[in-house]
């Protein structure tokens, strides 16, 4: 009536097997790693070219961030240039990404403007003579009558 105890074998069985399934999920991991960074690599050009289409700011901006940081200090601003074109898929994506959420936040405050302000709307410019109105005309005579008597 008592537990019943593992032998030694089952633990070892075990244990490989979680041993094998680790390294397995690893190469698998590692796999596809290398699939995305292999066609991160190949769109880079394209990612680049989308950012300089969304904001071209952000892009000139990083530009301007690596002159900014090669006039501070020299051999940091050079490794980050070399950085920069080493890890150019990555960069590309970030500039793109730092694109599209620039121009979506632009296109919120350009919304907000809008809704606090009002849209302009089309108009037609009409003769500027004041309409004379039948209407009007009885009613301001009265008037001018009533003040009269």
């Amino acid at each position: 009536m008592g537990y019943r105890q593992e032998s030694d074998g089952d633990n070892t069985t075990r244990s490989i097997t979680g041993i094998v399934v680790m390294i397995v999920f690893f190469i698998g991991l590692f796999i596809i790693a290398r699939i995305v960074l292999k066609l991160l690599y190949w769109l880079s050009p394209l990612l680049f070219i989308g950012a300089l289409i969304l904001d071209y700011k952000t892009v000139v901006g990083y530009g301007q961030w690596l002159v900014k940081l090669v006039k501070r200090n020299t051999v940091t601003g050079v490794l980050a240039i070399i950085a920069s074109l080493f890890f150019f898929p990555f960069v590309s994506a970030y500039l793109l990404g730092k694109a599209y959420l620039s121009k979506k936040s632009k296109d919120v405050q350009e919304e907000q403007r809008r809704q606090r302000d009002g849209d302009l709307i089309d108009f037609e410019e009409m003769d500027s003579r004041p309409l004379k109105l039948p209407e009007m005309e009885r009613r301001r005579r009265s008037e001018e009558d009533d003040l009269i008597v």
